[in-house]
């Protein structure tokens, strides 16, 4: 399947649309119906594949400042040959971070298989509309609009980020718009060209977006949302506002308030499952999180009321938070008193040992509820951040003290007198908090401040890694923080590290691309 699926995508192949749809509920045969191409958006392959890798990381994570690795973990990985190792090459800038002759997960299972899927939509029911226009519009507003955010965070991981006002004329990926497998691929669209037809794709779809829909599917909200996170990264501050504000408001009057879409951490805690153990000493295995005095878990799943637009997020890498990202909690923050435990580091056959350390848990314990699509949290910090960006600090700093009212101890004062840059550096490191750690969205963030934010306080030119030395210490003792060793890594966030190559087997199917191929003998170290 993973075969005919990408000669499909990326090939002018004579494979029957018969093979590729067998994953449909109606079988083997081509729908006919506009019915049975509305049941595709709801195919998993449109959520479960948002830039993962086959074990469900993101090496993206690793080339930002959310993670660091131990020289044990480092030195283990590589020995026991992870079929992951692009995360390790990713850390160290070692380019290209893939072996350029294997297929790339991101492009064939995440970007191109959904791209199949939306224009597969598209393609049928255009053809059907007579059938029911009224609803035939509304399955194609959600497609476009699936397929051109989609489009969007390919074209920022296999490219530049968006200059506002300069020319971004570098090629990017192909704007593939037609299902048919015989219909050979575009040439690379610009970074100009692929804003510009997700713009027209997004704006499109408000006008037959229905208002309500499941949330791993566009609706109203979603699709405002969506426009919202597409100025910001286009750097056009006021349309981000526009759209923000529209879609927050709307999710209050459609939930009935803030307490349907945002959690109050104050009312989670942990319950003993019967081992035995404390807060700490082993979250993995012993504690299991409630809320609101409630075992059973919603939080814990893609109904989660934070999560606006669902797109499975990736798993906790063999690595451990960064020192920088533990600094950004202060000790009222529940996140840092839910999430950011002490428990047993790594150890291995090879000898290494790093003893007892923090280990940030949100992403585990909080399971599918965690999203890298939108989550209503992150969208009332694009709110803040446009209202900043705009010069309504007042409005920007209600909103920031708004969702700390659900992220600090109760009776934790709120902000005031910030204004400016300060306050602008705070809503970017709240976002830093509250985005998924494992996911590519602070690689993203990192690439737009490079882009329009130079020198700022938050805006880096250069990202630095290095590996770092955890002290086991004996049972009882206090744990030791890391301190790096000398090993250090460096590179420009502006430049070819942060853009992921496309694969030599996409290359040797496009050769009217241009894009010389990587040379053979990968050989990670």
């Amino acid at each position: 399947m993973k075969n005919i699926i990408y000669i499909l995508l990326l090939t002018v192949a004579l494979t029957s649309c018969d093979d590729f749809l067998d994953v449909k509920p109606v079988g083997k045969l081509i729908p006919s119906k506009i019915q049975e191409f509305d049941k595709l958006l709801n195919n998993s392959n449109l959520y479960q594949w948002d830039y993962l890798d086959n074990n469900t990381g993101c090496n993206l994570a690793m080339l930002g400042d959310n993670y660091e690795y131990s020289e044990n973990i480092f030195a283990s990985e590589l020995k026991i040959s992870n079929p992951n190792v692009d995360r390790l090459m990713a850390y160290k800038f070692n380019r290209p971070y893939n072996d350029p002759k294997n297929p790339d997960y991101f492009w064939d299972w995440g970007i191109y298989r959904a791209a199949y899927y939306y224009n597969n939509v598209i393609d049928g029911v255009e053809d059907l509309l007579s059938q029911d226009e009224n609803l035939g519009k509304s399955i194609l507003a959600q497609a476009k609009a699936g397929r051109a955010v989609n489009y969007l965070n390919a074209c920022m991981v296999y490219g530049p980020a968006y200059i506002p006002g300069g020319a971004n004329n570098t090629k990017t990926i192909p704007f593939r718009t037609v299902s048919a497998a015989t219909e050979g691929n575009p040439d690379l669209s610009t970074t100009q060209e692929v804003f510009d037809l997700v713009e027209e794709d997004l704006l499109a779809s408000l006008i037959d977006i229905p208002d309500f829909s499941t949330n791993i599917r566009y609706n109203k909200i979603t699709v405002k949302a969506a426009l919202a996170y597409f100025y910001m990264l286009k750097g056009d501050f006021p349309k981000m506002l526009t759209y923000a504000d529209e879609a927050w408001n709307d999710a209050l009057a459609d939930k009935g308030g803030i307490e349907g879409i945002i959690y109050d951490f104050n009312k989670f805690a942990y319950f003993d499952n019967g081992a035995v153990g404390a807060p700490g000493e082993d979250p993995e295995t012993v504690w299991n999180l409630q809320y609101d005095g409630s075992p059973d878990g919603t939080f814990k799943l893609v109904g989660n009321i934070e999560n606006l637009l669902y797109r499975r997020s990736a798993s906790i890498p063999r690595a451990y938070v960064s020192q920088e990202f533990v600094s950004l909690f202060s000790d009222n923050d529940l996140r840092k008193q839910l999430f950011l435990l002490w428990s047993t580091g790594y150890a291995d056959v090879f000898g290494g040992n790093d003893g007892i350390v923090k280990k940030y848990y949100r992403a585990d314990k909080m399971g599918k509820g965690n999203t890298t699509g939108f989550s209503y949290p992150e969208l009332l910090l694009m709110r803040a951040e446009a209202y900043a960006r705009n010069g309504q600090d007042g409005n920007a700093l209600i909103d920031l003290n708004k969702l700390r009212e659900y992220r600090y101890e109760t009776g934790t004062a709120a902000l005031i007198g910030l204004s400016g840059d300060i306050l602008l550096n705070e809503i970017i490191n709240e976002r830093r908090r509250e985005l998924p750690t494992p996911s590519y969205k602070r690689f993203l963030d990192l690439k737009r401040y490079a882009a329009y934010d130079e020198g700022k306080a938050w805006a880096k030119t250069t990202m630095v890694h290095r590996l770092m030395t955890y002290t086991a210490v004996p049972a009882g003792d206090t744990p030791l923080e890391p301190v790096p060793s000398g090993i250090e890594y460096t590179a420009p966030i502006n430049s070819e590290f942060f853009i992921l190559p496309i694969s030599n087997p996409v290359l040797l199917l496009n050769p009217d691309w241009g894009i010389p191929l990587a040379p053979e003998g990968y050989n990670p170290s």
